[in-house]
């Protein structure tokens, strides 16, 4: 299932789902703005959510949720994935709803960021911040070639088979006409997987 699924409250509590007890710090007004002006979200999206900070919903208010445009809805899903923090975050072709460069280059970096800083819109990233943090892991799947570039491993399920491969193997020639089915492998930093069938 491709479509990501809401609960019926207020964006507000959608975004800042996950985020445990003994860290409330990662659900602040200023982070989870910051996240999603980084992911390019729209004006629509942004005022809504300015409006649940100030308590002018309800937060059982779910009627925002049948106007979201598929864009919105991926928007949100991988918001509240970064706001969550977690070591481990695993991604199922999250650039397949942004028709345009910037909005796929807005969440290639996001990504990279999370990596390489341990955690989005975290208080600081001086080299000694991010060094006293747990590192990060990112597991995706993709559609296009071009969506490997900053990955530290590649596999390639064929045949029912999964191989590591190289950014250089012939298999990925044509990738972006092919059909590409999921598969997960542990990865030391930031992984893109594909998966990928004959036929």
């Amino acid at each position: 299932e491709d479509t990501p699924s809401f609960l019926p409250e207020s964006l507000k509590r959608n975004l800042i789902f996950g985020v445990g007890d003994d860290d409330l710090s990662l659900a602040s007004y200023e982070r989870v703005k910051s996240i999603c002006e980084r992911l390019k979200f729209s004006d629509k999206l942004m005022r809504r959510l300015d409006q649940d900070w100030e308590n002018l919903n309800r937060e059982d208010d779910d009627s925002w949720v049948s106007s979201l445009t598929s864009t919105d809805q991926m928007h949100i899903h991988l918001a509240r994935a970064f706001i969550s923090n977690p070591h481990v975050l695993v991604l199922h072709k999250p650039f397949m709803r942004f028709y345009n460069h910037t909005m796929q280059e807005a969440v290639m970096t996001a990504i990279r960021d999370f990596v390489n800083f341990r955690g989005l819109a975290l208080a600081a990233n001086t080299p000694a911040d991010v060094a006293g943090r747990r590192a990060r892991t990112v597991i995706m799947t993709a559609f296009h070639a071009t969506e490997i570039e900053h990955a530290d491993e590649l596999f390639l399920l064929a045949n029912a088979a999964l191989r590591p491969i190289s950014a250089r193997d012939d298999m990925l020639t044509g990738l972006t006409s092919a059909r590409p089915q999921p598969t997960l492998k542990s990865a030391e930093t930031l992984a893109h997987l594909y998966g990928r069938t004959d036929g």
